[in-house]
C-alpha cells in the first residue's frame, strides 16, 4: 500500500488516501464530483529507513543497543565458544591436553636448543624442558 496525495483543481479540496500500487489514480474528487484532480507529489510524506548494509555498520548499531557492558559480555562468550572449539579440535590430535593455557615450563620464553644439544635422547629431552633438569 502506497499513501498518496490529492488535490481538487475545481473545489481545491485536498485529501490523503492509500491505494495499492495496482489501483488507478482516482480522477473524480469526493467532494465536488468533477473529474479535476490531481496527484500531488510533493506533498506526499517520505522517509528513508537507513538500514546497514556493511557489517561493520551492522556492528556498530547492535553495539549501541546492547551498551558498554553488553558488548563486552558478548565479547567474553565468543571468546570461551571460540576456546572450546579449539580445545576440542586439539583434543582430537592429542587427547592429554586438558586447557589452551599456556604451560608452565620454559615461561620465559628461553631458546633451549643450546641446551639440548647436548643431550642424546627425546626422553632426556623432554625432563629437562618439564623440569629444568639434566
Amino acid at each position: 500500500m502506497i499513501t498518496r496525495h490529492y488535490i481538487c483543481d475545481n473545489c481545491s479540496y485536498s485529501f490523503i488516501i492509500q491505494q495499492s500500487i495496482h489501483d488507478g489514480i482516482k480522477r473524480r474528487c469526493p467532494e465536488c464530483y468533477k473529474m479535476k484532480l490531481y496527484q500531488d507529489l510533493t506533498g506526499q510524506i517520505h522517509f528513508v529507513k537507513k538500514d546497514a548494509t556493511t557489517i561493520g555498520q551492522q556492528m556498530e548499531r547492535n553495539s549501541k543497543q546492547m551498551g558498554k557492558f553488553g558488548v563486552e559480555e558478548a565479547t567474553r562468550q565468543d571468546k570461551e565458544k571460540f576456546e572450546k572449539k579449539r580445545l576440542e579440535q586439539l583434543n582430537k590430535k592429542n587427547p592429554n591436553i586438558t586447557s589452551l593455557e599456556k604451560p608452565w615450563y620454559n615461561t620465559e620464553g628461553k631458546n633451549l636448543t643450546k641446551e639440548l644439544k647436548d643431550i642424546d635422547s627425546n626422553e632426556k629431552a623432554t625432563k629437562y624442558i618439564l623440569e629444568g633438569k639434566k
